[in-house]
């Protein structure tokens, strides 16, 4: 049986408090000294946006959503109109990038939720992290 723990967290999201939240669960198991490995959903991020998409629409008319999405949608206009500040967010974006791809334990790369149950097997166990976005259904296996 496995002894790799898959870690389902945000590394991929580009902020310090995602990131640095997943690297300080990733440090938590090394320092217990357990194998772990972070979950690429990058497959996945189409199906996750989707139910994102789902569930903002039906929450397009409530002020909390509609408050917290107004900075995305600035940010978004500020790419537009700024030059400077597109070409620094995306140096920003790329430092984001290489810190992930170097300071995680990285899977493979899971083209899809099945993909991944398929593949259940060759994990003890999985922590996900709560707000990450991914619900990942998984069958506990049993192996004779």
């Amino acid at each position: 049986m496995s002894t790799i723990i898959a870690l389902v967290t945000c590394y991929f999201q580009k902020n310090y408090g995602s990131q640095l939240q997943a690297f300080a669960t990733q440090m938590a198991f090394d320092k217990l000294g357990l194998e772990n490995e972070t979950i690429r959903i990058d497959g996945l991020l189409p199906e996750i946006n989707r139910a994102k998409y789902r569930y903002f629409l039906s929450k397009m008319l409530d002020a909390a959503t509609i408050r917290d999405k107004a900075a995305t949608v600035r940010k978004a206009w500020a790419k537009k109109r700024n030059v400077e500040y597109a070409r620094n967010l995306a140096v920003r974006y790329e430092m984001f990038e290489n810190f992930a791809n170097t300071k995680f334990h990285l899977s493979k790369v899971y083209q899809s939720k099945a993909e991944l149950g398929e593949n259940a097997h060759l994990y003890s166990a999985f922590v996900v992290g709560s707000s990450c976005g991914c619900r990942v259904t998984l069958r506990q296996t049993t192996t004779p």
